[in-house]
């Protein structure tokens, strides 16, 4: 600033710039590792290899940190322990960097976002972890507590059923026919909480003599087993002789033994059955005459009311013709009962309650019914046990457990009921888990409940601290057109102990039990059977969270709308005049229910007979009072107009069936788990799995759908007689079909004895002659590369099933077999159209062998608008694809495939590696030659600043002719890789051949050359300078391997010395040799960048001094940017730049240099451009790679002249 007055102005200028010096080499890693893995330093995941860190770019600067971050490199065993050598998943990239931090003091570190532990080979399918808090019941632990009796014996017999767990062995809850054997019982674990009384609710099953399953205490089960047997076999009855069966002491028929040649049991039988009871019926069994009692509604649970039939003798001999002594026999109706071991039934003759066989006892504790289930914990991701408990209502749970009344009860808790409230012994067993601690509250679903269909009145019961059963009802009463506050009103004056009621601040009530316990609302009405709608107007419905299925109403009492009095006692005759739209039932129907009836009997009305169907709407009905002979009053006992279950509010409540999150419970053999997720991995390791379809008349079909002709090509007039089990998979040629019959023309064989090329697909076909002479029938093999011609083959998704129902996720694998005899394909499948007819495909959808991905809603209607989309939608899709000449990516070649691909995405989208504050000057993706291209280009992006160190193939053997094969592309592979070289680079140099060092377990590991030649020139750049060449016994030591080789054909490590001979071919073809000099060791034996540049730049030590040079030289242009373009700017930066190579002089980079920035070469016209020109020219120092020592020799004294 000019001074205005009289002063001193000090102004400074900074002439003083100089060139920082060079920071020490860092060398940058690209690597793939498993995810999630251990951080073996704590108990923690190491965060670097979480999804969510994938991609990140992190700068370490020590062993600790490198461990701590990504957790130990993984090298992976067999099952005894040996190092799978060369194994695709091994953390090569992860073991370099650790050993290149023991010498240096910072690396950068980029992972791939691939998961190498979702690529281990598996025969099943991979899935998903379970949700936290999701339930299991162990199908294989738990037992089932099954004792079957035996009159004779009067002993129970442990039964062992048939556990089913797969939802495809039973329809709706039955288990299919195909299920077990005639005697079998079998438990359908599978949960549910179907009302007690549908038949296909129950969770124990009996195969009956028609080989028909029927659930244990129904009406089907009842008729399984026999309550009388005749003795006597095939007897000859006298035609006119008469015995009385009586049913249950009431009901009484006088049977007549037909005349000859009816006199026979099997007419005695059909008699029975024309009686039109429905609950006896007869039949003859080996010759016997067997009788069936199936009558319900009682109490079987009384000794005074056994069900039972009865014969008494009549007139003549019939009794004894059929084998019985006295004047009378009585058998009673099969039961089945659940108890405690102190509870075991007598059922034993002359005991109050005797049962015959085929009765069941299900034994609740003890080594009887008991479950196992366990609940999942995510932060464990292992399943905890929780033992059930056993009652038959809530209430009964809570009394056992709580003297409080339930509030004390435990979250989490689990109980199992049975015979549903007591009410249904046939009913499932029922899991329930308890929600809350505490009192039971549960909110209504409606916010603005409006009761218009008033008055109300309803019945409460609820469970009581101290009381094991429900208390008396009491009476709520509920005014027409109220709303919520009238409702909460009319409950606090109903005086239910151990309850409130509330409106929310929604609008919608909340009724609560204080101690935890059960409220039973009850609003049907006791003449009709009809609901009132109150509870479901207030929002409490099954449906409702916090209540389900409660008591049935069985007092609902009707009262008959005719009677009358004809025959020889008591009858009843009811006649439908209305089915209140509940019943199902026909209006007007009148029905004649028999005579002889009593206080007590049960009537059972056909469903059939009241217009509805039998047995769905069969109505049985209870005498409760007999005037004057005539029937005036039953109560309905069961049947279509017994579904009058209450609603119960309750802290037990139903799992979750239908999902697998939290509070869902699940059976299975084995722990369950989720689906996949999407886009997860599996490698499907099997080699024996091929579906092979053909193209043939207009489409690609299975391959048993049509015949083969002698070139193996399909053919119309040939019926196919290829293996019925498909191709034929084996190490060496088949010489007949999988069945022992002989090999036909379009067999088809699968070689395994060479994986590294699989598929080898062979097919049996006639074949020529050469020359002339009768043509051979043999195996062909099948060109993988041809996808043009009719004997080639296409590897391709087609389908993974027979159709597009089966879930790829959890239901069973389809079979190859089905898949042969079935044309469908999937919408993705590839257009027969395009291909010519006769082409093979293998299917690598459902084939084995590659590796597929998972993904959820695959077949939607963006990626296919304008297919028929399959049901199911989810797809396992195969991802690691088919090599450039069109043959498939196969066994190890897929898992490479897989990571390759991860790493190319890495590199390619990073942003941070292009940083130019995050400097490295050396880079390396060990073990994958494939991303040499990558590195390549990675490198132009950073201005060509840094070196890359280049692997060979771990498998490439010391060779000549393998070498040079790969060295000049002779497969002509179309990027580098395995096949060949075809990336070169000037500033990338090729190390042959592989080391043999120790993992951080010890065991003896093969590692890519870049694992040692990384290492090896950062201690070059410790010691020396990186324009020194990495090589020879200095500068070129080997430190972190203890031999060097290759991979065999076996995955075993092959030690070698890399002779002269190899050297030679390695060099010509610019690979550097390492080599084992005895008394040196390893050594780097070679300095030659990959690219022929017939230039000092073709050597590795110059590259590295350029790009050496070019950083620098950005560092030291930088602060002369927007500076004058005049002679002082000149004139400093030339100066800066000198110091450089004086600096490079001295330290042996360069001999000499010449440096200009003047008036001559920042001429006007680049001025006016602003332009500023730096003409630099270097010798750089070469390394005396060829040393020759001419050794002439002379006479004795020649060389002293005497």
């Amino acid at each position: 600033m000019a001074l205005t007055s009289p002063g001193v102005e000090v102004s400074i200028i900074d002439e003083s710039q100089y060139l920082p010096g060079a920071t020490a080499s860092i060398p940058f890693f690209l690597l793939a590792t498993a995810q999630d893995k251990a951080d073996p330093t704590s108990t923690a995941t190491a965060a670097a290899t979480t999804a969510a860190n994938a991609g990140k770019l992190y700068r370490i600067t020590s062993q600790r940190d490198l461990v701590t971050l990504y957790g130990n490199p993984f090298f992976y065993t067999a099952s005894n322990g040996t190092p799978l050598q060369g194994y695709e998943l091994n953390e090569y990239g992860l073991l370099a960097a650790y050993s290149a931090l023991g010498i240096s003091n910072q690396v950068f570190v980029l992972r791939a976002d691939v998961d190498l532990a979702s690529l281990v080979g598996s025969t099943g399918r991979p899935t998903g972890a379970p949700q936290n808090g999701s339930f299991w019941l162990n199908t294989t632990s738990s037992t089932w507590g099954i004792n079957e009796f035996n009159q004779t014996t009067g002993a129970f017999t442990s039964k062992a059923p048939i556990v089913i767990s797969d939802s495809t062995l039973v329809s709706v809850g039955t288990p299919l026919q195909s299920v077990g054997n005639i005697g079998d019982y079998a438990v359908v674990a599978i949960p549910n909480y179907r009302n007690p009384n549908n038949d296909n609710a129950p969770t124990y099953w009996y195969k009956n003599r028609q080989n028909t399953w029927v659930g244990l205490d129904s009406v089907d089960w009842f008729k399984a087993w026999p309550s009388i047997t005749a003795p006597t076999s095939n007897p000859t009855l006298s035609a006119g002789d008469t015995i009385d069966l009586i049913v249950n002491g009431t009901n009484l028929a006088t049977l007549t033994v037909s005349a000859a040649p009816n006199n026979t049991i099997s007419q005695l039988a059909a008699d029975i059955n024309s009686l039109g009871w429905s609950y006896v019926s007869a039949a003859v069994v080996d010759n016997k005459l067997e009788v069936y009692s199936s009558q319900t509604g009682g109490d079987q649970g009384s000794p005074e009311t056994p069900f039972y039939v009865r014969f008494a003798n009549g007139t003549g001999t019939i009794f004894t013709d059929l084998g019985f002594t006295g004047t009378n026999v009585t058998g009673f109706q099969p039961r089945a009962l659940y108890g405690t071991s102190a509870q075991q039934p007598l059922w034993q003759s002359g005991q109050a309650q005797p049962a015959p066989t085929g009765s069941v006892w299900v034994k609740v504790d003890g080594t009887g019914l008991q479950p196992v289930i366990s609940e999942y914990d995510s932060t464990s991701s292992s399943y905890t046990a929780k033992t059930p408990t056993f009652a038959n209502s809530d209430w009964a749970q809570i009394y056992s457990a709580d003297s409080t009344g339930g509030q004390a009860i435990p979250a989490g808790s689990v109980y199992a009921q049975y015979a549903f409230n007591g009410e249904y012994t046939g009913s499932p067993v029922y899991y329930f888990y308890r929600v809350a601690t505490g009192a039971t509250v549960v909110n209504g679903t409606n916010t603005a409940p409006d009761f218009t269909s008033g008055p109300y009145v309803a019945r409460v019961q609820i469970s009581t601290p101290g009381s094991q059963t429900l208390s008396t009802p009491y009476t709520f009463n509920l005014g027409d057109n109220t709303d919520a506050s009238d409702f909460v009103t009319a409950w606090s004056a109903a005086n239910i102990p151990y309850t409130s009621a509330s409106v929310n601040d929604d609008g919608s009530i909340q009724i609560q039990h204080t101690s935890g316990g059960v409220i039973v609302l009850d609003d049907y009405d006791n003449n009709t059977g009809i609901s009132s709608g109150l509870f479901s107007q207030a929002g409490f419905t099954t449906a409702t969270t916090g209540c389900k299925t409660g008591p049935f109403r069985n007092d609902v009492t009707f009262q008959p709308t005719q009677s009358s009095t004809t025959g020889s006692g008591t009858a009843l005759q009811i006649a439908v005049t209305n089915d209140y739209g509940y019943y199902d039932f026909d209006p007007d129907a009148v029905v004649n229910g028999g005579t002889g009836h009593a206080v007590g009997d049960v009537v059972t009305f056909l469903g059939t007979d009241l217009g509805g169907a039998s047995p769905a709407n069969d109505l049985q009905v209870k005498i409760t009072s007999v005037t004057t002979g005539v029937v005036t009053s039953y109560t309905l006992s069961t049947g279509t107009g017994a579904d009058a279950f209450t609603t119960q509010l309750s802290n037990w409540r139903e799992f979750s069936l239908t999902t697998t999150g939290a509070d869902s419970l699940t059976a299975n053999e084995g722990a369950p788990t989720a689906i996949p997720s999407n886009m997860t991995n599996w490698y499907y390791s099997s080699t024996d799995q091929v579906d092979i379809m053909i193209n043939y008349d207009g489409g690609f079909k299975g391959y048993s759908q049509q015949g083969y002709d002698s070139n193996g090509l399909p053919s119309p007039s040939v019926v196919n007689a290829t293996d019925p089990a498909g191709p034929l998979v084996s190490a060496s040629e088949p010489t007949v079909q999988s069945d022992g019959t002989a090999l036909v023309y379009g067999d088809l064989w699968l070689d395994t004895s060479d994986l590294e090329n699989y598929p080898l697909l062979y097919r049996w076909q006639s074949v020529p002659a050469t020359g002339g002479g009768s043509a051979t029938d043999k195996w062909v093999l099948i060109d993988n590369t041809d996808q043009t011609s009719p004997q080639g083959i296409l590897f391709k998704d087609a389908r993974w099933a027979t159709n597009g129902t089966t879930n790829p996720a959890n239901d069973p694998i389809p079979t190859i077999k089905s898949l042969l005899a079935s044309d469908y394909v999937d919408v993705d499948a590839p257009l027969s159209a395009n291909y010519p007819q006769g082409m093979l495909l293998w299917n690598t959808r459902r084939s084995s062998y590659n590796v597929k991905q998972y993904r959820v809603n695959y077949f939607n209607s963006d990626r296919f608008p304008n297919d028929a989309l399959p049901t199911q939608k989810d797809a396992w899709v195969s991802a690691s694809g088919d090599q450039s000449n069109g043959a498939m990516n196969a066994g190890r070649k897929a898992q490479r495939a897989m990571v390759t691909k991860a790493l190319r995405s890495a590199i390619d989208t990073n942003v941070a590696i292009r940083d130019e504050d995050n400097y490295f000057n050396l880079q390396a993706t060990p073990g994958y030659p494939e991303l040499q291209p990558n590195m390549v280009a990675l490198n132009s992006d950073r201005g060509e600043t840094s070196y890359i160190v280049g692997d060979t193939p771990m498998r490439l053997k010391d060779d000549a002719t393998e070498i040079q094969a790969w060295a000049t592309n002779a497969a002509k592979a179309v990027t580098t890789g395995e096949d060949g070289l075809v990336t070169r680079n000037t500033y990338m140099g090729l190390f042959y051949p592989s080391g043999i060092t120790s993992d951080l377990s010890g065991n003896l590991v093969a590692v890519p050359s870049s694992h040692m030649m990384t290492r090896t020139m950062l201690r070059n750049d410790n010691i020396a300078y990186p324009w020194l060449a990495p090589a020879g016994t200095r500068r070129g030591i080997i430190d972190n391997a203890t031999s060097i080789g290759y991979i065999d054909a076996e995955g075993e490590f092959n030690s070698i010395r890399t002779r002269i001979g190899i050297r030679d071919v390695l060099y010509t073809n610019f690979i550097n040799p390492m080599v084992f000099f005895t008394g040196n060791g390893l050594l780097n034996y070679g300095n030659k960048t990959s690219f022929d540049s017939s230039s000092a730049l073709d050597r590795v030590n110059v590259a590295r001094l350029v790009a050496y040079i070019r950083r620098q030289l950005i560092l030291a242009a930088r602060p002369f940017v927007f500076e004058p373009n005049d002679p002082q700017t000149r004139k400093s930066i030339k100066a800066v730049v000198e110091s450089l190579f004086q600096d490079l002089v001295s330290k042996r980079g360069l001999y000499d240099y010449s440096v200009v920035c003047d008036d001559s070469n920042n001429t006007p016209a680049r001025i006016d451009r602003n332009e500023l020109w730096i003409d630099i020219a270097v010798e750089p120092v070469k390394a005396a790679e060829f040393i020759y020592v001419p050794v002439r020799i002379f006479n004795t004294g020649e060389l002293s002249g005497s």
